[in-house]
């Protein structure tokens, strides 16, 4: 989802249209068109939009990097990172494999105690790998097939289970990454 931010300028009227160019990260030349103006009889008012990038991780588009944006990697394992799968491959070799999303969950989630980056095992983005939120998730989940990171599910291979996922979050448990 992009943003759009829109600026007024107000010019006298002219015959030829002003070109100017904004000078913020990625310079950007605007070329005011009869198709962007509004006419009156004094003045000229050209309204400029600049677009926003998405965030980076944010899968779903919604402005923030979080647990939900995580689960944008089940059912996408061992697929080509191109087209709409690109933004995916955070490792750039051209697959996407759990190696993106462990990528994607130490460096790009941010967690509801406003830090970035967690560990694996911490499947409600808190910050914390904990028996109370994480253990508690898994256990409920153990041994049933699902297909997010969220409800268990932490190597992304479908099921939840003992040596793939309670493994990996009991070799987490207690890590925190609160200040």
């Amino acid at each position: 989802m992009f943003q759009t931010a829109v600026h007024r300028f107000i010019f006298p009227c002219v015959t030829a249209f002003p070109t100017f160019s904004s000078r913020a990260k990625k310079s950007r030349r605007i070329d005011v068109t009869s198709d962007s103006i509004e006419h009156s009889d004094t003045s000229v008012t050209a309204i400029l939009s600049s677009v926003t990038p998405p965030l980076p991780g944010d899968f779903d588009g919604v402005g923030d990097v979080d647990c939900d944006d995580i689960d944008a990697y089940a059912g996408n394992l061992g697929m080509t990172a191109t087209g709409s799968l690109a933004s995916l491959g955070l490792d750039e070799d051209g697959q996407v494999n759990e190696n993106d999303a462990v990528i994607h969950i130490m460096t790009l989630v941010q967690t509801s105690n406003r830090q970035t980056g967690t560990f694996r095992g911490d499947l409600d983005c808190d910050g914390t790998v904990d028996v109370l939120g994480d253990a508690f998730i898994l256990i409920g989940s153990l041994g049933n097939a699902v297909s997010t990171y969220t409800a268990g599910d932490i190597n992304f291979d479908g099921v939840v289970d003992v040596l793939g996922d309670a493994f990996t979050l009991i070799a987490n448990l207690g890590s925190t990454n609160d200040p």
